[in-house]
């Protein structure tokens, strides 16, 4: 990793996050690639690949998570908190688990599901990497009293950047708990977080791009919901879904 600038901390967990990500899907994705070779049953083709996912997350994973932990340290003095690490709970092996379930379906009714469901696989491998990133920093914020905020990535959806347009407002579990919050990522979101509690910390040109979207939305728009000024901000930004 690239030696931390405090005041610029986005600039160097991005580039590794994006790497380890990267990293694990072609690991899983040359790995898996025997499987139809060794076994036409999509049962147990099912069962296979749910193994080489869970050891995927679990080892690159903890890279992310290792990473991110120093990246913080390099942080601890000048924002004047202690990392503290996010361990994953059995929910959320629970929901890996369920959303794999859900993707496998191409393998038992498609003629080239094999390819669909390792694709899907793939994704889920990616957001729970990137999970680990937002909830090492969440984490650390949150016991530290500190803030956070949202970094969308490069093409980030509408509702990404709506929330990042909100910068560092996020302060508490409450504040970030779901819906339009902070803390609701959707499937291949590719968002990472900051953290602060003293200091000066820049947002990214896409913080500040995003900023400036919310705000014409809202100069156009006659309503403070959420989906009117998202419904706007997809026009006057150019952005996706």
């Amino acid at each position: 990793m690239n030696a931390v600038d405090p005041q610029r901390p986005w600039s160097s967990i991005t580039p590794v996050v994006d790497s380890i990500a990267r990293q694990a899907i072609t690991d899983l994705n040359s790995r898996a690639l025997v499987i139809p070779d060794l076994t036409a049953d999509p049962y147990r083709q099912k069962e296979l690949l749910r193994q080489m996912v869970r050891e995927t997350i679990d080892s690159y994973g903890t890279a992310v998570s290792d990473a991110t932990m120093a990246w913080l340290e390099e942080q601890e003095d000048y924002m004047g908190m202690r990392p503290v690490e996010w361990k994953p709970q059995r929910v959320d092996s629970q929901q890996v688990e369920a959303r794999m379930a859900h993707d496998f379906a191409p393998l038992f009714f498609e003629e080239q599901g094999y390819n669909r469901t390792l694709n899907s696989m793939g994704f889920i491998v990616a957001d729970e990497l990137y999970s680990r990133q937002r909830k090492n920093t969440e984490h650390t914020a949150w016991k530290g009293g500190g803030s956070w905020a949202r970094v969308a990535h490069p093409g980030a959806c509408a509702f990404c950047t709506l929330l990042a347009s909100r910068g560092f407002d996020y302060t508490s579990r409450s504040t970030a708990g779901g819906g339009y919050s902070g803390a609701h990522f959707h499937d291949h979101c590719r968002c990472l977080v900051i953290c602060r509690k003293r200091g000066h910390v820049e947002l990214p040109e896409s913080t500040i791009r995003a900023q400036k979207i919310y705000k014409k939305a809202l100069e156009e728009v006659d309503s403070t919901n959420p989906d009117a000024v998202l419904k706007v901000m997809r026009q006057v930004g150019d952005l996706s879904k």
